[in-house]
């Protein structure tokens, strides 16, 4: 779209003037006899052409400033909303809102396009289900199944393991948070086991920190490895240590899920009974809904890397197995202990920093163990 009309700039030499009608311009430029240097341009564009190229009675014909441009000259000049609703109609729909295009393209597909849409509208549409209400129980199960698919993902991007069975999955998440929780509840009655459990209350730091390590984090971290056991040490499944990792991290997040929900129910009823303040609730909601079911997935995950360097490696499988149990157990017994101050925040950072670890090193390691194995003849 061309402007004959308006206010000019006009540069000649170093001066420049503005702003001008044409006459003026013409005048000007005559007056200093600059018809072969001077440059012009509407007054607010930015581009300027050569005053040799117009007509002497008329302005020339220069393509106008865009959009943007000439909101900034209409700014300065306080005119041009006639030229500015004229621009707005003549975007056609179709150039600023491609529909067709869009649905060509078939976005729905992208693989991130559906993971970001369920974590963006998941509580949305728990809020459209139970839009006439929805138990604790019911809440606590929802939300803890939307932070351990977050965790999930995260996982799988972090490990990549190479091969990954749907039904062996589900199967393993499915087996910790019913039948593993149910049994662990049933081993905490046991006579010694019963024992050590008792110890956590002790006033003594030693005496809890035993109980912790012996009681809690032997047999709940046996409770998370023991679908992963029966699959590739009882089964003889074939398996990768990156692969068993990742479903221990799986059985972990089951097992801080079902954890989880039997806890808010406690911690609901402590705030209604004046015991914990709104914000108190919240706070600990948040902490045992998000961080730890990722701390159990973390130490499943480490004793996960180790169940399945014992399978690629049967003639060292018991050592690796019972080396990965004390080592998971350790970490989860000595956090319980801590767990009320800033020494549990550093153990659950450092659970972190050896899972980080290990699955950076994890074909490093088990290459390393295979030549030592191959290395070292069978007894006998």
């Amino acid at each position: 779209m061309g402007e004959r009309d308006g206010k000019w700039s006009v540069r000649i030499g170093s001066e420049e003037l503005w702003p001008l009608d044409w006459a003026e311009v013409v005048a000007r430029v005559r007056s200093a006899k600059a018809e072969e240097s001077a440059k012009i341009r509407p007054a607010g564009g930015v581009e300027w052409k050569p005053y040799s190229t117009s007509r002497a009675s008329e302005p020339p014909v220069i393509e106008a400033p865009p959009l943007g441009d000439r909101l900034l000259n209409q700014r300065v000049t306080g005119g041009g909303a006639s030229q500015l609703i004229a621009d707005i109609r003549s975007l056609e729909f179709s150039e600023v809102f491609p529909l067709s295009a869009w649905l060509s393209d078939k976005p729905w597909n992208l693989v991130w396009v559906r993971w970001f849409a369920f974590f963006a509208f998941y509580p949305l549409m728990l809020q459209r289900l139970f839009a006439e209400g929805i138990t604790l129980t019911g809440a606590a199960w929802a939300l803890g199944l939307y932070f351990a698919v977050m965790w999930g993902l995260i996982l799988f991007i972090l490990l990549r393991p190479p091969k990954l069975e749907t039904g062996t999955t589900l199967g393993i998440m499915g087996f910790t948070a019913f039948i593993g929780v149910s049994l662990l509840l049933t081993c905490q009655q046991l006579p010694v086991i019963r024992n050590f459990y008792n110890a956590t209350e002790s006033a003594n730091l030693v005496g809890r920190a035993f109980g912790f390590v012996f009681g809690v984090g032997v047999l709940e971290e046996a409770t998370k490895a023991l679908p992963l056991w029966w699959c590739f040490i009882h089964k003889r499944k074939p398996t990768t240590p990156r692969e068993s990792a990742f479903l221990g991290c799986m059985s972990g997040l089951a097992f801080g899920v079902a954890e989880a929900v039997s806890y808010s129910v406690m911690y609901a009823w402590g705030q209604e009974t004046g015991q914990m303040g709104y914000g108190d609730y919240l706070a600990i909601e948040f902490l045992r809904l998000i961080t730890l079911p990722l701390l159990h997935a973390l130490w499943a995950g480490i004793l996960g890397y180790f169940i399945g360097l014992a399978a690629t490696l049967p003639r060292k499988q018991d050592a690796l197995l019972i080396v990965g149990w004390v080592c998971v157990a350790t970490l989860h017994g000595l956090y319980d202990t801590f767990s009320s101050g800033w020494i549990g925040t550093g153990i659950g950072l450092f659970s972190l920093a050896v899972f980080v670890g290990y699955t950076r090193s994890a074909e490093q390691i088990l290459g390393r163990l295979q030549a030592q194995t191959e290395q070292v003849p069978s007894p006998g």
